[in-house]
């Protein structure tokens, strides 16, 4: 959904290995295992072969629908994430027979029963370490229905992977450890989902199978959740009691909890539904302008409704008026092109376009200013203090940048607030905040049209936050 430009928007961060135990786990079984399964030696911070090669080259290879509804999991660590999407996966024929197979041999070798979480952890140190590190992304169809499944890391260390994912999603699925219940990773992801502006929520309690299938403990930590979503504006479609590891309530009704009569997982899954953007108003980003056989075509995005033909748009932050002579989607020239289309534009006149201008209908305009009040979650292990040199992206756009004010801060592991009297902001804060802009940016409200509403900040060429844009 930061579509521009997604590796400016979110960067990587670099894996640091970390020596991490789980009680649960005999972590001595788990390197035979994945060589088992890789068929290669284990090499730390190398990304290997993938486990399930088949459903890799399904994921790179398939043309994705456009009305493909993308999902996110999200929650604590350890909290059954990979395991969960792993299962959907096998249960709706998304891994091959053979593959599956594979794992569930070399897991039964070694004593244990099949780990579903190997079939979206493809990095030797994810099964290893048993942890997500980077996000997955694997279509499916399940149910007559396509989806984007987007496995997200729950470790605080990977937080702007999470986000990576997070923001490209339509809906979320916030998984809860019913043992455990809500944790530190629960509360700023939860956070996250409500500050990227994503409605669609589905809360999975799992591992209902460790507390032996209460219906009291279920609707206690039911409860909790309730009022943790609440505090953020989230309204949960729908909150259900599964077991990923057992496969309860997931694609069928569980028999272990004869108590529970709602909609199954994958039922749940069938009342979400794709962003629509193409009814919103016209906003397209220019990116770069090429000499074509004598022609100069602007390459562009649709970031929020339809452009067409011989139409006149308005050129902002520029104020003037152009014609649209020609609209090219490889290989061929279109009428139009809607939302999510990537195109070439050629126009009636000069001046010709440039890199970092916004196209909209003459009658709904974006605001042209150089501030405006936005939520920022600080990304950087540096503190920001007040004088802090940044530079801010939205879409192609860049500008020097500083944060004038901040109103208001809150810890995203707590969401609680803190004192702004020394106007800091700490890794993965969330802040309220006025930036001041060098030059004058085109925007929207992030309410009205997220792509435009969405925007980074970089120091020094590193990105250290992330914001979305409230108002004036």
């Amino acid at each position: 959904m930061f579509a521009v430009e997604p590796v400016a928007l979110f960067c990587r961060i670099c894996f640091v290995a970390r020596d991490l135990q789980y009680a649960y786990t005999a972590a001595s079984r788990v390197p035979r295992i994945c060589a088992k399964l890789t068929q290669c030696k284990i090499r730390r911070k190398t990304a290997e072969r993938p486990l399930i090669a088949g459903v890799r080259r399904y994921r790179i290879g398939h043309k994705l629908d456009m009305s493909i509804t993308k999902i996110a999991f999200v929650g604590h660590i350890d909290h059954g994430k990979s395991t969960l999407c792993g299962r959907l996966l096998a249960e709706s024929g998304a891994v091959p027979p053979d593959k599956l197979e594979d794992v569930r041999q070399a897991c039964s070798e070694e004593g244990g029963v099949i780990d579903y979480a190997f079939c979206m952890d493809a990095f030797c140190e994810e099964r290893e370490k048993l942890m997500t590190i980077d996000i997955t992304q694997i279509p499916v169809r399940i149910a007559g229905k396509n989806y984007l499944v987007i496995d997200t890391p729950g470790h605080a260390e990977f937080i702007r992977n999470m986000i990576t994912g997070a923001c490209q999603a339509d809906a979320a699925i916030l998984v809860v450890d019913a043992a455990e219940g809500i944790r530190e990773q629960t509360r700023r992801h939860a956070a996250i989902l409500s500050f990227l502006g994503i409605n669609q929520c589905i809360v999975a309690i799992n591992k209902m199978d460790r507390i032996g299938y209460n219906e009291h403990d279920f609707y206690e930590l039911k409860r909790n959740v309730e009022e943790l979503t609440a505090s953020l504006g989230i309204t949960p479609l729908h909150i259900i009691p599964v077991s990923a590891m057992h496969g309860e309530n997931l694609m069928t009704r569980s028999k272990a909890m004869p108590w529970y009569n709602d909609n199954t997982l994958v039922e749940a899954l069938t009342g979400l539904h794709a962003t629509e953007e193409s009814s919103k108003d016209l906003r397209v980003a220019i990116q770069d302008v090429y000499s074509i056989n004598g022609r100069k075509i602007a390459a562009a995005r649709v970031e929020a409704g339809c452009v067409h033909q011989e139409v006149k748009v308005m050129v902002e932050p520029d104020h003037a008026e152009l014609c649209l002579s020609d609209i090219i989607k490889y290989p061929q020239s279109v009428k139009s092109a809607k939302s999510g289309d990537c195109i070439g534009l050629v126009t009636d006149r000069e001046p010709f376009l440039r890199r970092g201008q916004i196209l909209c209908n003459p009658d709904s305009r974006p605001h042209v200013t150089n501030h405006f009040w936005a939520n920022l979650i600080w990304l950087s292990e540096t503190p920001f203090k007040s004088g802090m040199s940044l530079t801010l992206k939205l879409l192609t756009q860049e500008s020097g940048c500083c944060i004038a004010q901040i109103k208001q801060r809150t810890d995203s592991s707590t969401l609680e607030d803190e004192a702004t009297e020394d106007q800091i902001l700490c890794l993965s804060d969330i802040g309220h905040v006025l930036i001041e802009t060098d030059k004058p940016l085109v925007w929207d409200p992030f309410k009205h049209i997220q792509e435009m509403g969405r925007f980074v900040l970089e120091s020094d060429g590193k990105l250290v936050g992330a914001g979305t844009i409230l108002e004036a």
